[in-house]
């Protein structure tokens, strides 16, 4: 085994924004707090804990983290809008996610069912032990007796590759990842999807007014969910050249006051750096350059293992660069926004299109390895009946954001808290509605900045301007002949970024 996956020695506060849900707290490290319901115990560290009670105000969990809701009485209590309080109501749970975005995990106990559900693309990262009864954030949290899957590191060439762990595996044995829209219960351990359930819940609308109004929810969602951190806290957004930042800072305009803007800065200029200045300038935003800097050894081994050794690549070498930004401020990336940009289609792609767990995995750049490509078959087999279009979009929440995204906050702690104002059920849901044509075109940026400040369309998209359109051009293919890791380094800021 590779040294990096040697223990790492941190001090307790490193572990900030994690937690354990366990039967046995001996497992919950010393200086974290903890609550419990009957036989569960909740440790936390530096995560907020919010009662979860029915409308007739009886305590039936606990919700974990950020929710951003508009309806909620208080700020340790969430209301979920049922009378039940012996079994979990489904309808009430889909409901919540109606009107909540935000970064959290929901924990519900009631008397007859107990089950955990994930934030939209469960950006709180879950893992859960398959033979004893603890979840935690990340695989290092659990007991040492759950070995390393060396095979499987081996196999994805980790960390060094750029790769995850897809379709619920993690890097160590006997431990699995909670993916996004399903739930774990915690009455017999077992794993179930909870939305979709049919094609119906996604199908795509074509008339010219279900388009508008798509749009309008995705709109107003995105305003809600950062209108409602800026009335209580300062905000930081990243700024690039791409559609999903340019979408944030129009849904962010009637906040600009408390806001202000990062780009990353490499040596040499780059699209994001030129869009990002004209920008900045002309719009008087609050805008700084972030230069992009290598962590050392010590920093790469710390990083990796507070993110349990689940994601890698040029993110893991570079994560130092965040260091730069103020924690004082909430951090809004933009990621998620890549859903309503058809970011797993190809050009030949149909409805009807059959997709296999080979093509799902060639297409992300994951290897055929028998026991990834057989836990993606088992997930793949839970979408009969649903078309290419939402299969791929399903595949890039549940596996892209919620296996590779999601697990790399925990080594980021550079802000107050984070979330994405893209993370939630309603922008998801409408995003996949739209028409299949309308998202290749990549419309969705126009439209909402058309509505929200159409000024912002004066800029391209992912182009220089001017003389430099051309000279920048020239320019970086020189510096991509000569740089060979500048595609991979580019490609990961952009990702985090969500600046495509």
């Amino acid at each position: 085994m590779d040294f990096y996956y040697d223990r790492v020695s941190l001090s307790p506060d490193s572990f900030t924004g994690q937690f354990i849900l366990t039967k046995n707290r001996d497992f919950i490290p010393q200086g974290w707090s903890q609550v419990n319901v009957g036989q569960w115990y909740l440790g936390v560290l530096g995560l907020p804990v919010l009662d979860v009670e029915t409308t007739s105000e009886h305590r039936i969990g606990w919700c974990v983290g950020y929710p951003i809701t508009g309806e909620q009485k208080s700020e340790r209590i969430i209301t979920l809008r049922t009378l039940e309080r012996n079994s979990i109501d489904m309808l009430a749970i889909e409901n919540f996610y109606e009107h909540t975005g935000g970064k959290y995990i929901l924990i519900l106990l009631t008397r007859d069912e107990q089950s955990l559900f994930l934030d939209p693309y469960g950006s709180l990262a879950t893992v859960f032990s398959t033979t004893e009864p603890i979840i935690a954030s990340t695989p290092t949290l659990l007991p040492d007796e759950h070995e390393w899957n060396e095979e499987l590191i081996k196999v994805l060439n980790m960390p060094e590759s750029g790769l995850w762990f897809p379709s619920g595996l993690t890097p160590k044995k006997g431990v699995r990842r909670l993916l996004p829209n399903h739930c774990l219960s915690l009455d017999n351990w077992s794993v179930r999807r909870h939305w979709p359930t049919s094609e119906a819940d996604v199908a795509v609308e074509y008339d010219e007014h279900d388009v508008e109004r798509n749009v309008d929810t995705i709109a107003a969602s995105i305003k809600s969910s950062i209108g409602i951190v800026a009335a209580h806290h300062p905000l930081q957004f990243s700024l690039t050249a791409g559609r999903d930042s340019r979408m944030l800072l129009a849904c962010a305009r009637d906040v600009l006051q408390c806001a202000s803007f990062f780009t990353f800065a490499e040596k040499n200029e780059t699209v994001d750096t030129h869009i990002a200045l004209r920008l900045a300038t002309r719009f008087n935003l609050n805008h700084v350059f972030i230069p992009v800097q290598d962590a050392n050894e010590a920093e790469m081994r710390h990083w990796l293992y507070l993110t349990g050794h689940s994601v890698s690549g040029a993110i893991w070498k570079i994560h130092k660069s965040l260091q730069n930004l103020d924690r004082n401020r909430v951090l809004l990336p933009g990621m998620g926004g890549e859903v309503g940009r058809s970011f797993y289609w190809r050009q030949s792609d149909e409805e009807d299109t059959a997709l296999s767990a080979k093509d799902l995995l060639e297409r992300c750049g994951l290897p055929q390895d028998g026991e990834i490509r057989l836990e993606t078959n088992s997930w793949l087999s839970e979408l009969s009946g649903f078309n290419a279009f939402s299969i791929l979009d399903l595949f890039y929440i549940e596996q892209r954001l919620g296996c590779w995204a999601a697990p790399q906050h925990y080594g980021n702690k550079v802000s107050l808290f984070e979330f994405s104002p893209f993370n939630h059920r309603k922008i998801f849901r409408s995003m996949m509605k739209l028409p299949y044509e309308y998202r290749r075109r990549q419309e969705l940026t126009k439209d909402i900045c058309l509505d929200s400040w159409s000024a912002l369309l004066m800029l391209p998209f992912n182009e220089f301007t001017g003389i430099k359109k051309y000279a920048g051009q020239i320019r970086n293919l020189a510096y991509r002949t000569l740089s060979p890791g500048y595609r991979v380094i580019k490609k990961t800021l952009s990702s985090w970024q969500g600046g495509s």
